[in-house]
Formats: C-alpha cells, structure tokens, sequence
C-alpha cells in the first residue's frame, strides 16, 4: 500500500470558500483547507461532508491542512490530483502494472515537444489523469449550476504531441485512475470542446495509442491499488 508519511485526520466541510480552499471543521475549530485539485469536483456542493485530511506545517500557505478524501455515500473518494503521479509512481516500482507494461528504465516529468508527459518507460510514454469532473457514482449531494468546463488546452496540446510520439513509431498509454469504486467507466468531459478533444482521441487510436483504468481505494493509512484494466473507450479529464 502506498503509506502516507501521516494518518489523516477526519474533519467536515463548513463551507467553499473559494476555488482552491475549503473552510473544514476539526479539533472543535473552524480552520482552512488546501483543495487539491485543479479542476472543479463532479460539480457538488460539499456542505457539511466528512473528509479526510493530511496536515503540514507551513508558513508559505495560507493553511496547514490540505483535503484528500471526501465522503460519498459510503466511500471516500481521493481528490489530491497532485499526489497521483506519485501514487503510480510507487505501484510501477512494486510491479503492479506489469500487465499493463514490463520496463527496464523509468524517467518522469519528460519533455515530449511542447509538453511535459507524466512517464517514459524505455521507449513508451505513459500519461496519468485522474478525473474529477465527472465522477462516476452516485451522490446525494446537491449539485450546483455551472458553465461547461473548458480547460482543455493543455490537454489538446498533449495528444498533438503525443500523436507524434506515435507516428514516430514510439508507444503510448493513458492511464486513467480513479480513487474510489467507479460504478461505470464512460467519457467524462463536460467541455464545449469535447468533438475536438473526441476527434483527436480517436485519430491517437487509429495510431496506436492504449487506454487502461486503474481503480484505488483511499483511508486514514495510504492508498490502496484495487484494478488494473485495458479499456476502448476514453477516459478524459
């Protein structure tokens, strides 16, 4: 299991306060809450939701606390977007994704044209999203109104360039991961954009390119890898 350096804490959402704090009720105190997440969550309202929290001690944020898990009708589910790579990171290391690739040489944060993809295994690219704006499972929490996400430049700018990874004969996967038990695995993007981000997906298919899910499971301890499958449909954002 991936350990976190601390248990969680548990804590209960107050409030958002703005995009990337929450205020959390813990200790008996009101205090602020880092998300850390860089797109909206499955656009909920999260008023009064257990979540899990780690706490680090700093004089750089302005809080100590950062949000890694929230409650959802039974399980939580990890939002910490930042810690992904690090997550797949330690599981390529144990030899849990040798069905999906068997390598003798790991880069990360490599420069690929104009992009920075997550891994390179000896010739093979791989490129780990975990999505949040979509969430697949069912919630009771109200959802909020909200304009169709589209922030997708930075993702249309890594498949032109990981098409030509492609057509440079080199291999790629994308590696779509969920923390929580997902209830079903279909495309996931809210944006205007998504015919294009779609087209684009299906020429990196034509070409090549793999598409596997990884399933996680999250508590107070670590980070628990549940499955590991190749799927044909895109998973996105």
């Amino acid at each position: 299991m991936y350990t976190f350096e601390h248990p969680l804490q548990e804590a209960r959402i107050v409030e958002k306060k703005n995009r990337f704090l929450f205020v959390i009720a813990i200790h008996g105190q009101e205090v602020l809450c880092h998300i850390p997440a860089t797109t909206r969550i499955g656009g909920y309202r999260f008023e009064g939701a257990p979540c899990l929290v780690s706490y680090h001690a700093t004089v750089t944020r302005k809080s100590a606390y950062t949000c890694e898990a929230i409650w959802f009708d039974g399980q939580y589910v990890g939002i910490n977007q930042s810690l992904m790579n690090d997550v797949v990171h330690y599981y390529l290391q144990q030899g849990q994704f040798r069905d999906m690739i068997d390598y003798q040489i790991l880069k990360r944060e490599v420069v690929l044209h104009h992009s920075r993809i997550d891994f390179c295994l000896d010739e093979t690219y791989l490129e780990v999203k975990m999505p949040l704006v979509v969430l697949q499972l069912e919630s009771t929490y109200p959802k909020q109104k909200q304009a169709a996400f589209d922030g997708v430049d930075r993702l249309l700018k890594q498949l032109h360039d990981l098409k030509q990874a492609l057509l440079d004969g080199k291999k790629v996967i994308l590696l779509t991961c969920f923390v929580y038990d997902a209830i079903g695995f279909v495309p996931g993007l809210t944006s205007k954009r998504k015919q294009e981000v779609y087209e684009l997906y299906v020429e990196l298919l034509a070409l090549g390119l793999q598409l596997w899910q990884a399933t996680f499971s999250i508590d107070a301890i670590g980070i628990r890898l549940m499955t590991v499958k190749n799927v044909h449909i895109p998973l996105l954002v």
